[in-house]
Protein backbone atom coordinates (compact mmCIF):
# COMPACT_ATOMS: atom_id res chain seq x y z
CA UNK A 1 0.00 0.00 0.00
CA UNK A 2 1.16 3.81 -0.16
CA UNK A 3 0.11 6.83 -1.95
CA UNK A 4 0.75 7.85 -5.71
CA UNK A 5 1.14 11.82 -6.02
CA UNK A 6 0.33 13.28 -9.57
CA UNK A 7 1.32 17.22 -9.91
CA UNK A 8 -1.98 18.49 -11.74
CA UNK A 9 -0.44 20.84 -14.48
CA UNK A 10 3.73 20.19 -14.97
CA UNK A 11 4.59 21.53 -18.42
CA UNK A 12 6.40 19.36 -20.72
CA UNK A 13 9.74 19.46 -20.85
CA UNK A 14 10.04 20.64 -16.99
CA UNK A 15 13.34 21.19 -15.64
CA UNK A 16 14.95 21.87 -12.19
CA UNK A 17 18.27 21.04 -10.97
CA UNK A 18 16.76 20.30 -7.47
CA UNK A 19 14.02 18.20 -8.17
CA UNK A 20 15.12 14.70 -9.54
CA UNK A 21 11.57 12.47 -10.25
CA UNK A 22 11.48 9.04 -8.68
CA UNK A 23 10.32 7.69 -11.84
CA UNK A 24 12.54 8.58 -15.16
CA UNK A 25 10.16 9.65 -17.96
CA UNK A 26 7.22 10.77 -15.21
CA UNK A 27 8.47 14.17 -13.34
CA UNK A 28 4.58 14.96 -12.16
CA UNK A 29 4.71 11.17 -10.25
CA UNK A 30 5.70 10.82 -6.71
CA UNK A 31 4.90 7.59 -4.81
CA UNK A 32 5.32 7.11 -1.07
CA UNK A 33 4.66 3.93 0.91
CA UNK A 34 2.06 4.28 4.20
CA UNK A 35 5.33 4.36 6.27
CA UNK A 36 6.76 7.23 4.21
CA UNK A 37 3.46 9.02 4.32
CA UNK A 38 3.11 8.82 7.75
CA UNK A 39 7.06 10.02 7.99
CA UNK A 40 6.57 13.14 5.80
CA UNK A 41 3.19 14.06 7.88
CA UNK A 42 4.66 13.63 11.08
CA UNK A 43 7.47 16.45 9.66
CA UNK A 44 5.40 18.27 7.97
CA UNK A 45 3.23 18.89 11.94
CA UNK A 46 6.09 19.72 13.67
CA UNK A 47 7.14 22.23 10.82
CA UNK A 48 3.70 23.30 11.94
CA UNK A 49 1.53 23.53 8.42
CA UNK A 50 -0.51 20.86 9.36
CA UNK A 51 -4.20 21.56 10.36
CA UNK A 52 -5.06 18.36 12.88
CA UNK A 53 -8.85 19.63 13.84
CA UNK A 54 -9.77 20.83 9.99
CA UNK A 55 -12.93 18.77 9.71
CA UNK A 56 -13.56 16.53 6.85
CA UNK A 57 -15.55 17.77 4.10
CA UNK A 58 -19.16 16.26 4.06
CA UNK A 59 -19.42 13.92 0.96
CA UNK A 60 -22.64 12.02 2.14
CA UNK A 61 -24.29 15.22 1.10
CA UNK A 62 -24.20 15.28 -2.27
CA UNK A 63 -26.13 11.86 -2.76
CA UNK A 64 -28.62 11.72 -4.24
CA UNK A 65 -26.76 14.19 -7.04
CA UNK A 66 -29.67 15.12 -9.40
CA UNK A 67 -31.06 11.44 -9.34
CA UNK A 68 -27.74 9.58 -9.32
CA UNK A 69 -26.91 7.25 -6.69
CA UNK A 70 -23.60 6.18 -5.99
CA UNK A 71 -23.55 2.99 -7.50
CA UNK A 72 -24.84 4.60 -10.53
CA UNK A 73 -22.38 7.29 -11.06
CA UNK A 74 -19.65 4.27 -10.77
CA UNK A 75 -21.28 2.72 -13.70
CA UNK A 76 -20.93 6.12 -15.25
CA UNK A 77 -17.76 6.26 -14.73
CA UNK A 78 -16.31 2.70 -15.55
CA UNK A 79 -18.87 3.28 -19.00
CA UNK A 80 -17.62 6.83 -20.06
CA UNK A 81 -13.62 5.01 -19.34
CA UNK A 82 -14.56 2.48 -21.63
CA UNK A 83 -13.58 -0.45 -19.00
CA UNK A 84 -16.05 -3.30 -18.10
CA UNK A 85 -16.86 -3.94 -14.40
CA UNK A 86 -16.26 -7.95 -13.76
CA UNK A 87 -17.50 -9.87 -10.60
CA UNK A 88 -17.01 -13.47 -9.79
CA UNK A 89 -19.59 -14.44 -12.27
CA UNK A 90 -18.33 -12.73 -15.12
CA UNK A 91 -18.57 -9.54 -17.10
CA UNK A 92 -21.58 -6.95 -15.27
CA UNK A 93 -23.89 -5.24 -17.70
CA UNK A 94 -25.94 -2.46 -17.26
CA UNK A 95 -27.20 0.42 -19.04
CA UNK A 96 -25.56 3.03 -21.03
CA UNK A 97 -25.86 6.43 -19.56
CA UNK A 98 -28.35 8.97 -21.16
CA UNK A 99 -26.91 12.09 -21.82
CA UNK A 100 -28.18 13.47 -18.89
CA UNK A 101 -26.82 11.24 -16.81
CA UNK A 102 -23.40 12.05 -18.06
CA UNK A 103 -23.94 15.56 -17.64
CA UNK A 104 -25.05 15.12 -13.98
CA UNK A 105 -21.60 12.72 -13.80
CA UNK A 106 -19.43 15.37 -15.05
CA UNK A 107 -21.03 18.08 -12.21
CA UNK A 108 -21.15 16.03 -9.31
CA UNK A 109 -16.95 15.16 -10.17
CA UNK A 110 -16.80 19.00 -10.07
CA UNK A 111 -18.69 19.32 -6.88
CA UNK A 112 -16.37 16.26 -5.44
CA UNK A 113 -13.10 17.69 -6.75
CA UNK A 114 -14.48 21.01 -4.89
CA UNK A 115 -14.56 18.95 -1.67
CA UNK A 116 -11.38 17.55 -2.20
CA UNK A 117 -9.56 21.08 -2.57
CA UNK A 118 -10.86 21.27 1.02
CA UNK A 119 -9.09 23.80 2.27
CA UNK A 120 -7.78 24.67 6.14
CA UNK A 121 -9.32 28.22 7.38
CA UNK A 122 -6.14 28.58 9.03
CA UNK A 123 -3.64 30.39 6.98
CA UNK A 124 -0.71 28.43 6.03
CA UNK A 125 -1.78 25.23 7.12
CA UNK A 126 -2.87 22.33 5.11
CA UNK A 127 -5.67 19.71 6.22
CA UNK A 128 -4.21 16.57 7.76
CA UNK A 129 -6.74 14.41 5.98
CA UNK A 130 -5.71 15.31 2.76
CA UNK A 131 -2.29 13.04 3.82
CA UNK A 132 -4.46 9.98 5.77
CA UNK A 133 -5.71 8.55 2.79
CA UNK A 134 -5.57 7.68 -1.21
CA UNK A 135 -9.12 9.39 -1.98
CA UNK A 136 -7.80 11.84 -4.73
CA UNK A 137 -7.34 14.95 -1.83
CA UNK A 138 -5.47 17.82 -4.12
CA UNK A 139 -3.51 19.91 -2.48
CA UNK A 140 -3.69 23.09 -3.88
CA UNK A 141 -0.97 25.68 -5.26
CA UNK A 142 -1.19 28.00 -1.97
CA UNK A 143 -0.54 24.61 0.06
CA UNK A 144 2.23 23.19 -1.35
CA UNK A 145 3.49 26.97 -1.09
CA UNK A 146 2.90 26.40 2.73
CA UNK A 147 4.51 23.28 2.75
CA UNK A 148 7.75 23.88 1.20
CA UNK A 149 8.01 26.97 3.15
CA UNK A 150 7.66 25.16 6.46
CA UNK A 151 9.61 22.27 5.87
CA UNK A 152 12.44 25.01 4.30
CA UNK A 153 12.16 26.93 7.64
CA UNK A 154 12.78 24.30 9.79
CA UNK A 155 16.11 23.19 7.96
CA UNK A 156 17.35 26.90 8.16
CA UNK A 157 19.55 26.63 10.63
CA UNK A 158 21.54 23.87 8.63
CA UNK A 159 22.63 22.74 5.22
CA UNK A 160 21.00 19.92 3.05
CA UNK A 161 20.70 16.41 4.52
CA UNK A 162 23.09 16.80 7.36
CA UNK A 163 20.40 19.65 8.75
CA UNK A 164 17.40 17.09 8.12
CA UNK A 165 18.74 14.50 10.04
CA UNK A 166 19.77 16.25 12.93
CA UNK A 167 16.32 18.07 13.06
CA UNK A 168 14.76 14.91 12.95
CA UNK A 169 16.89 12.77 15.55
CA UNK A 170 17.19 9.14 14.90
CA UNK A 171 16.03 8.95 11.58
CA UNK A 172 17.87 6.93 8.89
CA UNK A 173 19.33 9.16 5.95
CA UNK A 174 16.89 7.65 3.67
CA UNK A 175 14.21 9.08 5.81
CA UNK A 176 15.89 12.67 5.77
CA UNK A 177 16.37 11.96 1.86
CA UNK A 178 12.34 11.43 1.51
CA UNK A 179 11.56 14.61 3.56
CA UNK A 180 14.25 16.56 1.61
CA UNK A 181 12.53 14.93 -2.25
CA UNK A 182 9.27 15.56 -0.64
CA UNK A 183 10.35 19.65 -0.06
CA UNK A 184 11.36 19.73 -3.36
CA UNK A 185 8.44 18.70 -4.92
CA UNK A 186 5.91 20.36 -3.42
CA UNK A 187 7.90 23.71 -4.48
CA UNK A 188 7.99 22.44 -7.76
CA UNK A 189 4.06 21.12 -7.56
CA UNK A 190 3.32 25.14 -5.84
CA UNK A 191 4.37 26.31 -9.64
CA UNK A 192 2.45 23.48 -11.41
CA UNK A 193 -1.15 23.73 -10.28
CA UNK A 194 -0.73 21.60 -7.18
CA UNK A 195 -1.43 17.91 -6.80
CA UNK A 196 -3.90 14.94 -6.42
CA UNK A 197 -3.18 12.23 -3.48
CA UNK A 198 -4.36 8.76 -4.49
Amino acid sequence: MGYDISILALPSGFADPEYVPQVEGAPEYFRVSTAGMNLVAQAMLDAGVIDENCPDPAFDELWPFEGLTPERHGEIVVHSSGARMMSPGGPVSFDPPTQQERDAAKRLDEAMDRLLCTCSPIEGRVPLFKFCSSDGWIVTPEECKAIHAGLSRSTEKGKGLRALWTMWKGKSKEEAALIRQWTIFNRVAASCGGYRVS
